[in-house]
């Protein structure tokens, strides 16, 4: 699941580092426009790491005890 963060990580840099063009208004977006969702992102996908880490390391039947 690491390796799946570490490829959306890498894509909302790359999103950050490329043009940033508002598509209503045509106009660039200022450098750092996109850090707070490239932050809230990153963090939804750590929680969803956190989840899913979790759950690997379950014993089998405590999954059917829920």
């Amino acid at each position: 699941m690491a390796g799946i963060l570490d490829i959306f990580k890498d894509m909302l840099d790359r999103l950050e580092a490329g043009a940033r063009v508002d598509v209503q208004t045509h106009r660039q977006n200022p450098p750092g426009a996109w850090a707070p969702i490239r932050d809230r992102v990153v963090a939804t996908l750590g929680m969803i790491d956190d989840i899913a880490r979790e759950v690997d390391a379950a014993p089998a039947d405590a999954a059917c005890s829920r």
